[in-house]
């Protein structure tokens, strides 16, 4: 493990924790973890979690990542896995700072009936402030994710099969920007939460719905900037909310 110090003139020197001057070789290894959800009080044991992170050389040079790990809900029948790793090169700039206009990157991963409140974790999401992840995912998730890019140009697919969603999207990813190969499609049901969501935001109550919503956005004129990888970013001609 390496980082530069930053002199501060007087007194002792700071770390610099810039990735591009630093080399780290890191494991976390968690036997048993239990996460409860604040919100309706669910608890979740993370078990026999490892997580592998190196960057062996300094400079803009590839990061290396794996984790795998069991997830049990208490109270549910069904036990979930985490697995994943991956490959990151050229994402650095010589400041330090992330730049994925040339990044190349190999990252598969899948989960199997993760709690999604780990979303909601993840996200860093604030629960007061909109739309969590978890009221549209329902209470448990399926996914698998894979990406194989070099020099900002490869193709992007993920598939969620949650409790309350299942969606399928297939992207492409030219010249820095991530395009739709297909059409995004995705259908949910709306969840106790998203209903509570949707009164406290919209003052709207579902009563009752006799199919599942239907999301689908043509892949013409969608277009989303790595750079500035954020949904206020998203560009599409056509959609359809039914």
């Amino acid at each position: 493990f390496s980082v530069p110090l930053k002199d501060q003139g007087e007194g002792f020197p700071k770390p610099d924790f810039n990735l591009f001057g630093s080399h780290f070789d890191a494991n976390v290894r968690i036997d048993d973890l239990n996460l409860k959800q604040s919100r309706t009080g669910a608890t979740t044991v993370l078990e026999k979690f490892d997580f592998d992170i190196a960057k062996k050389r300094v400079g803009n040079n590839p990061l290396t990542f794996k984790f795998n790990g069991n997830v049990s809900p208490v109270g549910e029948r069904k036990s979930g896995v985490i697995q994943g790793s991956g490959t990151i090169t050229d994402f650095l700039s010589s400041a330090g700072t992330l730049d994925f206009k040339d990044v190349s990157t190999s990252i598969h991963a899948r989960v199997r009936n993760l709690p999604s409140v780990f979303v909601d974790a993840l996200s860093k999401f604030d629960t007061a402030s909109g739309f969590p992840p978890s009221a549209f995912l329902g209470d448990l998730f399926n996914a698998t994710f894979d990406a194989e890019v070099e020099k900002s140009q490869g193709k992007v697919t993920m598939d969620i099969n949650a409790s309350a969603c299942r969606a399928n999207f297939a992207g492409i990813i030219s010249n820095g920007v991530l395009y739709l190969q297909d059409p995004l499609k995705a259908v949910f049901t709306v969840t106790p939460q998203l209903n509570d969501v949707l009164e406290k935001s919209a003052k709207l109550v579902v009563v009752a719905m006799e199919k599942p919503i239907t999301l689908y956005i043509h892949d013409e004129g969608f277009n989303v900037p790595l750079k500035d990888l954020h949904i206020k970013n998203m560009s599409f001609k056509y959609g359809q909310l039914d």
